[in-house]
């Protein structure tokens, strides 16, 4: 689960993003504000239409807990890499992972 809250008046929760199965670690917001990026200790990284607050495309094939996410400047590449010492790159608008290391 991914919250947002707001600090205006008191923290509250203002969305609620469910999909992951376990605990997120990290969260990387798009260039453009429109989607977010969460990675999982349930192996995988999650896209996110921030206004649907519905999971565009979950993207596996890690080994182990994903720890680290980023956008590229121009919104159109994910990076993500796991302790399973792996790093993928995937090119957001088709949907395809582009390199993979490790």
């Amino acid at each position: 689960m991914v919250s947002s809250w707001s600090a205006v008046g008191g923290f509250t929760a203002t969305h609620i993003l469910n999909g992951h199965s376990d605990m997120v670690i990290s969260v990387a917001w798009s260039p453009d504000g429109k989607r977010l990026a969460s990675a999982s200790t349930d192996e995988t990284v999650r896209q996110w239409d921030v206004v649907t607050r519905q999971v565009l495309r979950p993207l596996d094939g890690h080994f182990g807990t994903v720890v680290s996410v980023v956008w590229s400047p121009d919104g159109k590449i994910l990076a993500f890499a796991g302790y399973d010492t792996v790093v993928r790159l995937w090119d957001v608008i088709p949907g395809v992972g582009i390199i993979t290391t490790g």
